[in-house]
């Protein structure tokens, strides 16, 4: 019985030694530890202190997906100043994650760029929660897309952004290899642009549609947000058939301004938004 008691606790002690996961071994807590420097990722094993895990390795199955906020299109090059998506899709269907980005801030801050310090880096682990076990923030499904606001600087032009993403998949018995990739936009200067959106184009009497309005690509000076200093103004020809108010909508923290366009009368109306040198029409026929 005493030999077998033992055992037992040789094993439980060689579990804790080599079983247990360390909190370093998070992309989260990563996040935390090297916050001195917010475009660190961890390189080599020691950088991770105690980890069981090797230095991250190349896996081009971890791929990068950027497309604009507000249209949803794919695009090759950035914008100082620009709103977009970034979608990572991960190798499996679920583990740990960093993503970092050279430049620019991502908008969850529940995230760990939004709690310790480096706007620019996302990820599925709470840093604040220190106690939990292997388990903690398990990613859900394959893919995970953050909102991303670049630098409104123009001296970026030119400059190359680098997208880095960290992995740890959640195996049974423990947690996979360190797993990464990384992906290069170059800064270009971009046009500005009005982009519009309404709710419905075609309105019976007295029904009502929501134009919303988004000003990018604005030169700075101007918000992280895109949107620059005065409102747009909203006109609708020929009169009586629609009428939009507020004529001059702000726009709001989150750069949209929203204006609501009413059906008066039977006809086609052309709203005119013009904002800062720029204009563009959206059609609303009233039946």
């Amino acid at each position: 019985m005493a030999i077998w008691k033992a055992a037992v606790s040789l094993a439980m002690v060689l579990c804790i030694g080599f079983c247990a996961v360390p909190v370093e071994s998070y992309p989260g807590f990563w996040a935390n530890i090297a916050k001195s420097n917010c475009t660190r990722l961890p390189a080599t094993s020691r950088d991770l202190s105690s980890s069981p895990h090797s230095a991250p390795g190349l896996n081009s199955k971890l791929r990068f997906e950027l497309r604009t906020a507000s249209t949803g299109q794919s695009v090759s090059s950035l914008c100082p100043g620009g709103s977009y998506k970034l979608k990572v899709v991960f190798p499996a269907s679920n583990g740990h994650y960093m993503v970092v980005s050279t430049h620019g801030n991502f908008s969850d801050a529940r995230l760990c760029g939004g709690l310790d310090g480096c706007p620019n880096r996302a990820c599925n682990c709470n840093i604040t929660r220190r106690n939990d076990d292997e388990l903690l923030c398990p990613l859900s499904g394959k893919e995970a897309e953050h909102d991303l606001v670049m630098p409104a600087n123009n001296s970026l032009i030119g400059t190359l952004n680098a997208f880095q993403a960290v992995f740890i998949s959640n195996n049974i018995g423990g947690l996979g290899p360190l797993q990464m990739n990384s992906l290069s936009y170059n800064f270009t200067s971009c046009a500005p642009a009005l982009v519009t959106s309404v709710n419905a184009t075609r309105l019976t009497v007295d029904q009502s549609s929501t134009l919303r309005i988004r000003a990018v690509n604005m030169p700075p000076p101007s918000a992280p947000t895109d949107a620059a200093t005065g409102t747009p103004t909203v006109t609708s020809t020929p009169a009586g058939i629609v009428v939009c108010t507020p004529a001059n909508p702000k726009f709001a923290s989150n750069a949209v301004a929203t204006t609501t366009c009413k059906a008066l009368k039977a006809g086609v109306a052309r709203v005119v938004i013009a904002f800062a040198g720029l204009n563009t029409t959206r059609v609303l026929r009233v039946v």
